[in-house]
């Protein structure tokens, strides 16, 4: 059934993954565990750019403006 499967992951996902990393941290059995984290991460996640998504967001096309300042001659100390 669904939560024998269910339950199926989350002992796997606490052997290999958590309980690594919360007792050794980057060293040791919870480098790989980071390594697999990161694999699995990696897979589920689809990273987009705004460049990538711009039609999706609607934005206006974007505009630069260059004001160039000048700062006026300091006052001499008295």
């Amino acid at each position: 059934t669904v939560d024998i499967l269910l339950c199926s992951i989350l002992v796997s996902w606490n052997n290999e993954i958590l309980t690594p990393i919360q007792k050794h941290g980057m060293v040791g059995s919870g480098k790989p565990a980071f390594k697999n984290l990161k694999i699995l991460l990696d897979r589920m996640m689809l990273r987009r750019t705004k460049l990538q998504r711009a039609n999706d967001l609607g934005l206006p096309p974007r505009t630069v403006l260059v004001h160039k300042d000048y700062f006026s001659p300091e006052r001499p100390s008295n």
